[in-house]
This record gives C-alpha cells, structure tokens and sequence, in this order.
C-alpha cells in the first residue's frame, strides 16, 4: 500500500527515450570488504541510459547523489519488481536522495539523459555517490513493517488532525519519520535529535520550518503542522 502511492503519478515523468532496450547498460553495484559505500562514474550519449542494480531490504537507509556537468542529466531510484514506475525522479526532485526502502530486493539506480539533450545526441559524464546503512539491530521492529515504532501524531493536513506514521531509528537521535496521508507521504529526517528536512512523494513542497518545545519537535511544511515527541525519535 504504502509503496503504491510512493510510485503513483510520478511514472508519466519518466523520459520516453527509455524505452529502447538496446541503449540500456545494466551494472550490478558492488561495495568493498568491509565498506558500506562507493562512488560511480560513467558517461552517456544520446539515449544511452544505464542501471545500477543494487540488492537492499526493507527498513535499510539509501543515499545517493549525482552530479553532472550536463545539466538535462539525471538519475531515478526503480524499486523492486518494477521497469519504469519510480519511487525517486530526480528531474523533479533534485540530484539527491536519502530515504528508507520501503521493500527488499533489487532498486534499479537509472541514469539518463532528458528528451531534449538525448535527440541532440549530447554527452553527460557523471559521477554517482551511493551508500547504504542498516540502522542498529537492537530496536526491534514492528511486525510486518520496515519501522521501529508505528502510531498517530497531532497534526493539521487537510481535514485531518492526527497522522499516522513510522519511523526507521538510526541512533544518536538520527531517524527518518515517514507520515502517511491521503495524497501521499512526507518523510522527515532528524539528526541528532532535530528535524533537517523532509522528502515528499509524490505531494508537492512547502517552506520548511522547525521548532523544539521541551520535548516535542514542532515542524511547519507550508500549510501542514506536525507535532513529533522525542520518544518518536530515541524510543521510549
């Protein structure tokens, strides 16, 4: 349910030159003995697309990062099972992302070339920053779920005054807070014990504010209100 509506609207924005499967290259990602990262670089032409295959489970936190010189140059995150529907455009959400995987198996990190650039047949060298992280198995999680701690916060989005939400704990007062409403999600990151920012998919963005009062973290995204304890975050 939940990864339904992570990937729901955002697959009309996939570029079409993706569909030819004779430009496609696919690289498995590997990472050292002991290391939880790697950096990746390449170059594309055209309609040349390329996927980084990379195996991960629910509940594990992904970050990447892009970077290109070719500004029409971007990557998607694919998730397991799927060929062209994403949970990650980075066209629209930027070079970025860190977020926790909703299901395990196989993501699929595709790099591309805009429409506008691929018929021009341009080039893009890029480099690709990846890493991956298992948040700490002393906090158990709730069955059936990739969190740690499930429930209902105070909130106002919408017509709705209280959210029901999951966190993945990182430890040390790092986390990611994923709150479920009718258009889709909101996952906020804190680290250290405060909310940094937040991913959307595939709702629109707002400013982005924060304050603590005692023990509660007060966050405005736009119009929304989010109240989040720090028992959400350290447990307890």
């Amino acid at each position: 349910m939940f990864l339904r509506a992570i990937v729901l609207s955002v697959c009309v924005l996939l570029p079409l030159g993706l569909v030819q499967a004779q430009d496609l290259t696919t690289i498995p990602v590997h990472f050292a003995k002991g290391q939880s990262s790697t950096v990746l670089k390449g170059q594309i032409k055209g309609y040349q697309y390329i996927d980084y295959t990379l195996n991960a489970k629910a509940g594990q936190r992904l970050t990447a990062v892009y970077s290109s010189r070719q500004l029409s140059s971007y990557f998607n995150i694919l998730p397991p099972g799927s060929s062209d529907e994403a949970l990650f455009v980075g066209a629209s959400a930027g070079n970025t992302y860190r977020g926790i995987l909703p299901a395990s198996g196989e993501y699929k990190l595709r790099v591309y070339i805009m429409r506008n650039a691929a018929r021009r047949n341009e080039t893009a060298k890029f480099t690709l920053k990846v890493a991956i992280d298992t948040p700490p198995a002393s906090d158990a999680k709730v069955s059936g779920t990739p969190y740690h701690a499930t429930g209902t916060i105070p909130c106002v989005a919408g017509q709705s005054r209280e959210c029901q939400f999951g966190v993945v704990r990182q430890g040390q007062g790092s986390a990611e807070v994923t709150i479920q409403l009718a258009q889709g999600q909101r996952v906020i990151r804190f680290d250290h014990g405060t909310a940094t920012g937040y991913t959307a998919t595939p709702m629109s963005h707002g400013d982005f504010s924060q304050q603590k009062q005692k023990d509660v973290s007060h966050i405005q995204i736009g119009a929304e209100q989010y109240e989040i304890p720090d028992a959400v975050i350290y447990g307890g």
